[in-house]
């Protein structure tokens, strides 16, 4: 039972395993039957419970990890205020990496990437108007007539 349970966090949030989280809950409400007071079998009583806190722990580890993020696009799409966004100066916007030189700014937002960060060749840059993923997702947005909540 630890071994599922183990198996079912670690691809608890993979695209490759959808059914983990569906499997987790019924699993979950399964082993709160188990951890009743009605329960008389202290053995599976006292396992419910201490898998119940081993993924209560990890649920808690992952929100943890999830508050303190600090990738760019996740500050985007979570802030609320309608001011505008603080870019960092001098540091590319995609790895937060301090290392100042080839950094290209985006034609539209004017945020920093590295063109490696990004997966794409300098001279892609160099020669042309270049627009960052967020800039080309929230034109097709536009142009779709969605607007989105970071410019709203």
């Amino acid at each position: 039972m630890e071994n599922l349970v183990t198996d079912l966090l670690t691809t608890l949030n993979l695209p490759e395993y959808p059914a983990s989280a569906s499997i987790l809950e019924v699993l979950y409400a399964i082993l709160i039957q188990n951890a009743g007071t009605s329960s008389k079998d202290f053995a599976s009583r006292s396992m419910a419970i201490d898998i119940l806190g081993t993924i209560a722990a990890r649920l808690k580890h992952d929100a943890v990890i999830c508050s303190q993020e600090k990738f760019w696009v996740l500050q985007d799409l979570l802030s609320k205020d309608a001011a505008p966004p603080n870019y960092p100066k001098d540091t590319c916007c995609a790895c937060l990496g301090g290392r100042a030189e080839n950094l290209f700014p985006c034609s539209g937002c004017n945020r920093l990437f590295h063109a490696e960060c990004l997966d794409i060749e300098e001279d892609e840059v160099l020669n042309q108007n270049w627009y960052c993923h967020m800039c080309i997702c929230s034109k097709k947005l536009a142009a779709e007539g969605i607007i989105c909540r970071t410019e709203a």
